[in-house]
């Protein structure tokens, strides 16, 4: 694979490696499946250049493979570990400091459960009819 920035480092790369399921070997033949650190190279470089499966360099592998093993590793959990991990990482490395700590509440539900979708409309043709009279 070509050398850039957007390889994976050996020290992560040496974290994922134990994350990611392993493939099964079929028996009915067929080309070998595309190498786990390339797929994630080429998956690093979608996420960071925001450009479309359809755009990923061949050098990467064939988009729908590189796109069908993303699609697998997100059902695996794959990237929630290795969030976690790369928290666990960070932390023992510099420290996480808690104290000045905010959740956004757009990740968040409302506590009782908010309006629901019908709800917010009635209440926005509502407004408007008012403003009409």
């Amino acid at each position: 694979m070509k050398e850039d920035r957007f390889n994976v480092p050996d020290e992560l790369w040496s974290m994922v490696e134990k994350i990611i399921p392993k493939k099964k070997k079929s028996s009915k033949g067929g080309r070998p499946s595309l190498d786990d650190r390339r797929v994630l190279a080429g998956v690093i470089y979608r996420l960071r250049t925001g450009i479309s499966w359809h755009d990923l360099p061949p050098m990467y592998g064939a988009k729908s493979s590189v796109h069908k093993r993303f699609q697998e590793w997100v059902d695996a959990g794959v990237f929630d570990k290795i969030y976690k991990h790369i928290l666990k990482y960070y932390n023992k490395k510099k420290g996480i400091r808690t104290k000045r700590m905010a959740a956004d509440g757009s990740y968040s539900r409302a506590p009782k459960g908010g309006l629901t979708q019908e709800q917010i409309q009635q209440t926005v043709v509502n407004s408007l009819l008012k403003n009409i009279s």
